[in-house]
């Protein structure tokens, strides 16, 4: 598995600035979109990735530097194929309609398969606005590695320790 972390951002971060970190975003295998904030089209192109080979996106939670639903829907736009989006429902609701997306609601412990890489949704102890969304870490398992996917929480709850 390949990881190419295309932002690293944080909430506070002034995302109209070029040179910034960008806001959170990991692609997988040039395929697997994990987050996708204000700064994703931008940093994506400035690092020659493209958003057509987009397969699959797991959103973590919907705070503003990980969950932005107008590029969720531009990327989508310029993907060859119809995008599956994993995210809470209620962060789902957000993101615009369109006939290239393919939306999944996802439950704490839930598996998603795809392509060979297994993501497990972990609970994560982040919180967001709407106190009914789950967040997420991710575990995540393809060729015979094992990666924990946690980014804004402080440590790993109890309820994802059982689970891992």
């Amino acid at each position: 598995m390949r990881f190419d972390f295309i932002g690293t951002g944080a909430a506070d971060w002034d995302w109209s600035n070029p040179a910034s970190r960008g806001s959170t975003c990991t692609l997988i295998d040039g395929r697997i979109l994990i987050d996708a904030g204000p700064s994703v089209p931008a940093k994506m192109a400035a690092a020659g990735l493209s958003p057509a080979a987009v397969t699959d996106l797991f959103i973590t939670h919907s705070h503003s530097d990980h969950f932005n639903p107008e590029n969720i829907a531009a990327i989508a736009e310029q993907a060859e194929q119809t995008v599956r989006v994993y995210a809470a429902p209620q962060a789902l609701g957000r993101i615009p309609a369109s006939g290239k997306l393919e939306k999944h609601a996802l439950k704490p412990g839930a598996a998603v398969q795809t392509d060979g890489i297994s993501f497990r949704a972990l609970p994560s102890n982040h919180t967001v606005e709407d106190i009914a969304e789950d967040t997420f870490h991710f575990l995540i398992r393809g060729e015979g590695k094992r990666v924990l996917y946690a980014l804004d929480g402080a440590w790993i709850c109890g309820r994802a320790k059982r689970m891992l």
